[in-house]
């Protein structure tokens, strides 16, 4: 999508008047606010930051004053039209727990958006080994995991030895966080495991509940396990 430049000079020029970005789209449109987002829209400053004068992280231009005509040159010497980068105003609390709160930036009849998330670090998530891959494990638990904030896969058990290295590249899993059944036992001196889910058929639950109560007592680490309903295969 072209835009004009006297159209976008005009656009940042209301940004020294300190618009938000309710106003921008107001006043520029949405398919504009769109198309220039990453220059134009994030040099307009929230009301309530008028001490602060936001400049560009790469020159400390105000962003009152950043050419619209900004080109970039690429690699293969091409000119592409560009913009300094401009960060718009953000609560950030200190605590992990608490999310970033970003402006106001919808009018008053769009949807409100969620808070932001507010994952743990890798290191501090609960840690689960998985224990058989079958359709549950491989179709619902560990994609599941992608939108985990507080837990991750650490190991792996598996009678097939290539699903267990596919799947622990996939997920990245160390090597040597997989297991078969027979070295199933040896849990017990995987630090990162902190939850057990066991997830086989019925009939192999009482066994691999009492091998992984085993490795709760013999083990620093406080554990857990789980299993899911019948449907579970290895």
């Amino acid at each position: 999508m072209s835009i004009p430049n006297d159209l976008l000079n005009t656009v940042l020029r209301h940004a020294s008047q300190e618009v938000s970005r309710k106003e921008f789209l107001s006043l520029a449109g949405r398919g504009l606010a769109a198309s220039v987002a990453a220059g134009a829209l994030a040099s307009c400053q929230d009301k309530g930051s008028a001490s602060t004068a936001i400049t560009t992280p790469t020159t400390g231009t105000p962003a009152s004053e950043v050419d619209a005509t900004t080109t970039f040159t690429a690699p293969g010497g091409q000119q592409i039209p560009s913009s300094e980068a401009v960060s718009p105003p953000a609560k950030v609390p200190a605590a992990p727990e608490q999310p970033i709160e970003l402006e106001d930036w919808k009018s008053d009849v769009d949807p409100k958006s969620p808070p932001t998330p507010t994952p743990l670090p890798p290191d501090e998530r609960v840690g689960y080994a998985l224990v058989g891959l079958g359709h549950l494990t491989l179709e619902e638990l560990l994609p599941a995991f992608g939108e985990c904030k507080k837990s991750k896969p650490v190991a792996l058990v598996s009678g097939s030895p290539e699903k267990l290295a596919k799947v622990a590249k996939q997920y990245g899993i160390k090597p040597a966080s997989c297991y078969s059944y027979a070295d199933y036992d040896k849990l017990k001196d995987n630090p990162e495991v902190q939850v057990i889910y066991i997830v086989l058929p019925n009939s192999m639950h009482a066994e691999y509940t009492i091998r992984g109560r085993r490795r709760a007592s013999t083990s620093s680490a406080k554990s857990q396990w789980l299993t899911p309903w019948p449907s579970a295969r290895p």
